[in-house]
């Protein structure tokens, strides 16, 4: 929610008040505006009724003088007149009510209107190699603007590939194409040789394990969201997984271990605590392809170093894209594809790539630079 950002900027926090105060206005005169309508629904509707039943008395009592009309049949408009405007008179009375129904229903309505994700494959069966590649695609946010343009690389099975380039270079968008939350305006995306529009969602990323840049986790224990994946996992297992990682230690710290309940998006938790946790749920499913998004970017070295360890331990023969800022964490990758406005404008391994004395040399001796400094 930003909360603790408004607290820290004390000019943004006025901005935030102004913003509320004008936003109170507006809604204060609306309201005031539709109640003087509704209340005077009411007397309008009791007047036209008693200016009804008066014109029938004075109109029908001339009658009745007349001997042109019984009082029986007088006595009979004055009922119907009364009956015509009683079921008028309860709906004024909860019209307030009714439009507040009626804009409750029409949010219901824009809801169920939302589009379903397309689910247009046909393949149930998960891939089984982990070879990945892209073919000549292109795609943007805004349909003006293509962020990716033109990229094509292979990822061969068991192979570990890093991703890297500036800041906004379409890094993180190439693998949210990957697991299908957008698709590609052009090109195809392939795992082991079929389109990745050909399988079935589930499928697909049940193959695919990731570790995003921001870790998200639920309401409940440290090991429901380790299990997120697939519940069956036992605690046992769990604890035995951790230990053949090396990682029961760092899990242990929390103070109920495993059993230790975590807020909703982790707010009693450090940054770097959710991370590990968001780290070992996609290690402990076992995945063909592993996806790791500035997966370590908020540890610190020591617990940095571990999961490296963990990772070497459980990536044999795991297909992997990994995307870092931090070059020190992927020097010792098959493979490093160096992205920049969206192109591709270099490849090769850590040091074929330094010989080039290009973009991702650059990159690396700035960084070494403020390491040594």
């Amino acid at each position: 929610s930003g909360a603790k950002v408004v607290q820290a900027f004390s000019y943004r926090k006025k901005i935030n008040i102004e913003s509320f105060s004008r936003i109170n206005r507006e809604n204060l005169e609306i309201n005031v505006q539709a109640t003087k309508v509704v209340s005077s629904i009411g007397p309008t509707m009791s007047v036209i009724r008693a200016l009804g039943i008066a014109l029938i008395l004075w109109y029908g009592g001339m009658l009745v003088s007349q001997g042109k009309l019984t009082i029986g049949t007088l006595v009979a408009f004055y009922g119907y007149v009364d009956m015509f405007f009683r079921p008028i008179l309860m709906i004024t009375m909860f019209y307030n009510t009714l439009q507040s129904t009626l804009a409750a229903a029409e949010r219901v309505v824009d809801f169920l209107r939302w589009e379903k994700e397309e689910d247009y494959g046909s393949i149930d069966k998960m891939p089984e190699k982990g070879e990945i590649e892209y073919k000549n695609v292109v795609f943007g946010y805004d349909e003006r603007i293509p962020v990716i343009k033109g990229v094509s690389f292979r990822v061969r099975p068991g192979e570990r590939v890093a991703i890297v380039g500036p800041t906004g270079s379409g890094k993180t968008t190439l693998v949210n194409l990957l697991l299908r939350f957008y698709d590609p305006w052009e090109g195809q995306i392939l795992i082991d040789g079929m389109d990745v529009r050909e399988y079935k969602l589930d499928a697909l990323r049940k193959s695919i394990a990731f570790v995003s840049q921001e870790p998200i986790l639920f309401d409940g224990t440290v090991y429901e969201n380790m299990t997120l994946a697939n519940s069956s996992i036992s605690k046992e297992e769990v604890i035995r997984m951790l230990e053949y990682l090396g990682l029961k230690e760092i899990i242990d710290k929390l103070p109920e271990g495993l059993d230790t309940k975590i807020l909703e998006g982790g707010k009693n938790i450090s940054m770097g605590q959710r991370q590990v946790i968001s780290y070992i749920r996609a290690l402990i499913v076992n995945p063909k392809i592993l996806v790791l998004d500035e997966a370590t970017s908020s540890l610190d070295l020591y617990t940095e170093e571990k999961l490296q360890k963990a990772l070497e331990k459980i990536s044999k023969g795991k297909t992997m894209i990994i995307i870092a800022h931090r070059l020190q964490t992927i020097i010792n990758s098959d493979r490093i594809i160096v992205i920049h406005n969206g192109r591709i404008v270099e490849e090769g391994t850590h040091d074929e790539l330094l010989e080039m004395k290009g973009l991702y040399a650059r990159l690396y001796e700035s960084q070494f630079a403020k390491i040594t400094t």
